[in-house]
C-alpha cells in the first residue's frame, strides 16, 4: 500500500521490534555485560538514547530503489548503545566465548560497498543485485 509523507503506514517500521521492552532489552544487556566482562553498562561507556520520533526518508531520493522514500515520521523505542565501536579484539572474545560465526563464514562470500572493495578484485566481480549495484558479491 502506498503511503503519505509523515506516515509510517506501510512502511515496514513498525514489524522492526523484537518483542523485548526496552528495560527488559537493557537488564539483558547489564546482566550479560556484568557476567562477562565484570563491568556495568555505565562502566563499558553505554549510552541510553531517549526514544522519540524524527523525521525518516526523502521525498527527493538519488537512488529510488533504496526504498528510502517517502518521507515519513518513525517512533523509535528507547535504547543502549556503546559509546565507542567494538574494537577486532572485542569481536574475536565475542567469537571465542560464543562460537559466533559471521554470514561470510557461514556462506562463504559476503556483500561488501563497492568503494571498499579494493579495485584489483574489483575487475574480477562479475554479478552484481541489480537494484543495488554498490554492494558486490565477495568470495571469502
Amino acid at each position: 500500500t502506498e503511503s503519505s509523507p509523515g506516515s509510517t503506514e506501510g512502511c515496514g517500521c513498525s514489524g522492526l521490534g523484537r518483542g523485548d521492552t526496552v528495560k527488559e532489552a537493557a537488564s539483558v544487556v547489564t546482566e550479560n555485560l556484568q557476567e562477562s566482562t565484570g563491568e556495568s553498562a555505565a562502566a563499558h561507556k553505554m549510552a541510553f538514547i531517549e526514544g522519540g520520533t524524527f523525521r525518516m526518508g526523502n521525498n527527493k531520493p538519488t537512488y529510488p530503489q533504496d526504498g528510502e522514500q517517502p518521507e515519513r515520521m518513525v517512533k523509535v523505542s528507547s535504547f543502549y548503545i556503546d559509546t565507542y565501536e567494538v574494537s577486532n579484539a572485542q569481536f574475536k572474545e565475542f567469537v571465542d566465548a560464543t562460537g559466533f560465526k559471521t554470514d561470510s563464514e557461514k556462506y562463504n562470500w559476503s556483500f561488501v560497498f563497492e568503494g571498499l572493495v579494493p579495485p584489483e578484485l574489483n575487475k574480477k566481480i562479475t554479478k552484481s543485485v541489480a537494484a543495488v549495484p554498490w554492494w558486490l558479491p565477495v568470495n571469502g
